[in-house]
């Protein structure tokens, strides 16, 4: 990965700092609205789950 593609962010909300990194992969196979979107359906099928059991 080159340095180009690596960015960090902080952000002061009140009385913390967030920091955030940023990198961008040539080999990705989705874009990240994609991947928000899969990894929340994942987490709230396992909730799911979780209230069945």
């Amino acid at each position: 990965m080159e340095m180009d593609s690596l960015r960090i962010t902080a952000r002061r909300y009140g009385d913390s700092i967030y920091i955030v990194e940023n990198a961008v992969s040539d080999s990705a196979k989705e874009n990240v609205s994609d991947k928000l979107k899969r990894l929340m359906l994942a987490d709230a099928e396992s909730l799911a789950k979780q209230k069945v059991s």
